[in-house]
């Protein structure tokens, strides 16, 4: 099979939990004697870097190689706001379909990712000149939303409805203002169903819910099979009216590497924090529940990123930690090193104020020896049920729970089940590409 692979971004140009999925799958399904390419969006440097082999007044493509797969990076030349909630420029798709025509011919698309770059555009340009090929999509983030969180409204817990535009709206606009959610939901009705140049950005709102809804509708009718890592995200999908037999709900794999068996210190706590530093995967709620402890020599926190680098938001806060002898930043590391830093730790922190979909990392700090103290919405929620006496949930945003949570720590070692092996998962992905 010709496969090809797309995500949000790609190494070594940006790469988190996805894009370790997505090389790892490449690398599987070459070893399976398939013919893999890449599709991501990537950032300027890039074109200056690599070969540029399509380019027009909508669309720029370069094209290189990372560990022996053919990746091309994308980007759109103009991008409205519009877009970001429809994830397709019209104007655009001419270009999409000339770039598509260039390429070999394929035999399935696997989208882990929908986005403005890697949207309707090129799963409308791949079905015009592959119309024959399989299509998979991945629900590796919360994609069905129109917000990107699946939290419902200001309450932080997990949204369970049908989306409407109305209530999409007023969650929106809730989300991007002082304006409370029932006062927000009482307003949505009689916002306009279009934009208009003469109204303020805040009542586009129910607008921009209705074209994300509208996208996602299409992605669906364009997909002919899910493949989801929780219940939750089944539910969600069969809640957006997709059909129940187009839905494989697997368990995510990690690389063998993370398996071990190496004894921890009895004498100090060690806790990680190893996700982007974003309000939306919560670290501002880690970051404040740290400054309410109290600062003991054998209980301390490593955090994988930059602290010259994180957003202008959270400096403050991060130079109060700067200022403790409990906390180390690290900077950003890869897989390896990250096996280094999980051998000595006892404890990874997931603080997130979003649905997690299946995180990666909580597996990997599983098979690592480690504990998981977690935010309780989505699928940290599902899998601390599935590993129990290693993991614990928080209440989400509240960093006054997760203190007490981190402050009465005591490790374990008996997880109730263990990760599977990447190879594992991979096979039953290859299931559903033969099916």
């Amino acid at each position: 099979m010709r496969i090809l692979l797309t995500n949000y971004n790609y190494y070594p140009f940006a790469y988190g939990g996805s894009e370790v999925y997505v090389a790892a799958l490449a690398k599987y399904m070459m070893q399976k004697g398939h013919e893999v390419y890449i599709m991501a969006a990537v950032p300027d440097q890039a074109f200056s870097q690599h070969p540029v082999v399509f380019n027009d007044d909508h669309l720029r493509v370069c094209r290189y190689s990372y560990q022996d797969v053919t990746v091309y990076g994308i980007q759109h030349l103009h991008n409205t706001v519009f877009q970001n909630y429809g994830r397709y420029l019209p104007s655009a798709q001419p270009s999409w379909t000339k770039f598509f025509a260039l390429l070999p011919g394929f035999d399935l698309l696997h989208m882990n990712a929908f986005t403005p770059f890697i949207g309707l555009n090129l799963v409308y340009a791949f079905k015009t000149t592959n119309p024959q090929a399989k299509r998979i999509t991945s629900y590796h983030t919360p994609l069905s939303c129109p917000k990107g969180s699946l939290v419902f409204g200001q309450t932080g817990d997990e949204c369970r409805i049908n989306p409407t535009p109305n209530i999409c709206g007023a969650c929106l606009v809730a989300t991007s203002s002082a304006v409370p959610f029932p006062v927000a939901r009482l307003l949505a009705p009689l916002m306009p169903g279009k934009p208009h140049k003469a109204l303020p950005n805040i009542l586009y709102r129910k607008y921009l819910a209705s074209i994300a809804i509208d996208s996602f509708q299409e992605l669906d009718a364009n997909t002919q099979h899910w493949i989801v890592y929780s219940d939750g995200v089944r539910n969600t999908l069969l809640v957006n009216g997709v059909r129940a037999a187009k839905i494989s709900r697997l368990v995510h794999g990690i690389t063998p590497i993370f398996f071990s068996t190496q004894p921890k210190s009895q004498t100090e706590q060690i806790f990680v924090y190893n996700g982007r530093f974003d309000k939306i995967k919560g670290v501002e709620t880690l970051m404040l529940a740290w400054l309410r402890l109290a600062q003991l020599p054998h209980r301390k926190l490593w955090i994988t990123t930059d602290p010259a680098k994180v957003p202008d938001a959270f400096k403050t806060t991060v130079q109060q930690l700067q200022q403790r002898s409990d906390v180390q930043f690290l900077g950003v590391k890869p897989q390896k090193e990250l096996l280094e830093i999980y051998s000595h730790a006892h404890c990874v922190i997931i603080p997130s104020l979003s649905v997690e979909i299946g995180p990666l990392v909580f597996h990997e700090a599983i098979a690592s020896g480690c504990n998981v103290i977690a935010s309780d919405i989505g699928g940290c929620a599902e899998l601390h049920e599935h590993y129990k006496s290693s993991s614990q949930i928080f209440r989400a945003k509240d960093d006054g729970d997760l203190a007490k949570k981190i402050e009465a720590f005591v490790y374990s070692t008996a997880p109730a089940n263990m990760p599977i092996t990447q190879e594992t998962h991979y096979k039953d992905v290859y299931d559903l590409y033969e099916r």
